[in-house]
């Protein structure tokens, strides 16, 4: 089974009781991330869960809590929210995640498409203020690129931008990957 199609058949599953996967928002080499409706007064988050072939892996299931556990700590308006992390009732290891409604920067970019200088110094302190929170507190992102940068609108015509997948390149060098 193709790792889209196990993600896909995850629509609709219900983790711990508590949270609904509603649909499938994206994918990496790591895991899926779902848009999820919690059962009671929790909201609408993001799930992200590890790719099966991971969840025996116990070393990457490990640092996969222990990054979560970090990022927890890491709080920011530039810098994703992780609000908690678990394992569902089969074993799979998810962590709940702040939705973000937006596009990657990468989807800004491209050839012949410059991005305003205004724009992009706006983005880049952004960027520049979560990575000092992070190393801060002795986090080091690892995989900053424009497809880990997203960017959500203010409502007034500026973009805000929130950084991912902080340490998930640790993740992926003990997975074998990146």
């Amino acid at each position: 089974m193709s790792q889209a199609s196990a993600a896909t058949q995850l629509v609709g599953a219900v983790f711990n009781g508590r949270w609904q996967l509603m649909r499938l928002v994206g994918e990496g080499g790591m895991g899926a991330v779902y848009e999820a409706r919690g059962r009671g007064n929790d909201g609408v988050r993001a799930i992200k869960v590890l790719h099966p072939e991971f969840i025996t892996d116990d070393k990457v299931v490990e640092r996969f809590f222990a990054e979560a556990q970090t990022l927890r700590q890491l709080t920011h308006p530039n810098i994703t929210q992780i609000y908690e992390h678990a394992r569902a009732e089969d074993g799979t290891p998810y962590l709940v995640m702040e939705l973000l409604t937006g596009s990657p920067l990468s989807h800004f970019m491209g050839p012949g498409r410059p991005m305003e200088v205004k724009q992009a110094a706006g983005i880049m302190l952004g960027v520049l203020q979560a990575l000092s929170t992070a190393h801060a507190r002795g986090v080091v992102h690892r995989d900053l690129k424009p497809d880990n940068l997203f960017m959500m609108s203010d409502g007034r015509g500026n973009y805000v931008v929130k950084v991912l997948d902080f340490g998930i390149a640790k993740v992926m060098d003990m997975a074998g990957g990146v």
